[in-house]
Formats: structure tokens, sequence, C-alpha cells
């Protein structure tokens, strides 16, 4: 994934899967279509895997609560 959108969701309050949603909605509205991939600090990743259709991967060069959506690339 070369190109994405990058989101800022630091709500301490809400679960990271609706943090996920939330950003995935904005995406699909803006692009016409769904993400299919995400990265993620390897902080902000759950204990337990989310049950989402993204495939969420992590990254030393994300910044703590951002979001980088996209999709694969073919």
């Amino acid at each position: 994934m070369k190109t994405g959108l990058l989101w800022l969701d630091d709500r301490r309050d809400v679960p990271f899967g609706r943090k996920l949603e939330s950003a995935s909605n904005y995406y699909r509205e803006k692009y016409g279509h769904r993400p299919d991939l995400c990265y993620v600090h390897p902080s902000c990743l759950p204990s337990e895997k989310p049950n989402v259709a993204i495939a969420v991967r992590s990254s030393e060069n994300m910044l703590p609560n951002h979001f980088w959506l996209g999709r694969k690339r073919a």
C-alpha cells in the first residue's frame, strides 16, 4: 500500500474495533469502496483479534492512535 487515509482516533473509552469501523466508514464515504488493509502502531493492537473484514498489521513507523487505511495492491 503506497497511498491511503491517515485517521487519528485517541478516544480511550472506545474499543479498537469500533475505532477501526469509524475510520473504515469514513474511507468508504470518501473513496466509494471499503479499505481492506490497516496499519497501526504495535502498542495499539488489541489483545484479541477484532471482528473486522480488514487486515490489521502493525508497524513501528506508525504513530500511536493513528490508523493508515487503504487497499492492498493487486
